[in-house]
């Protein structure tokens, strides 16, 4: 299943069909992606009750994009070798501060 981003009008879309009298499951706008069944959903509910071309799938997928998740973030090595690093980066960092260079 495809996920798509989610565009101002697509958006606007979504709550005009959660208005609608005969949606029994409203979609929620607060993700940041959409799968492209529910689209459809969407555009046959929305072209149904209105009958404007404005509401035609090809026109609510104008302007989407693929959605892709963001990586995560990299794990904090853990290890003694790791914190030896740390512990000597710290005494030296301080080590540098007490060093008074001659002019």
């Amino acid at each position: 299943m495809v996920q798509i981003t989610l565009p101002a009008h697509l958006t606007a879309a979504i709550s005009l069909y959660n208005s609608l009298p005969t949606t029994t499951d409203p979609i929620n706008t607060t993700t940041p992606s959409i799968d492209h069944h529910t689209i459809h959903r969407i555009s046959r509910a929305l072209t149904r009750a209105h009958n404007v071309d404005t509401y035609r799938f090809s026109a609510l997928l104008k302007g989407c994009s693929v959605y892709t998740l963001p990586k995560p973030p990299k794990p904090v090595p853990v290890g003694y070798a790791t914190s030896l690093f740390c512990l000597t980066f710290l005494f030296l960092s301080r080590e540098k501060q007490h060093i008074t260079f001659p002019c």
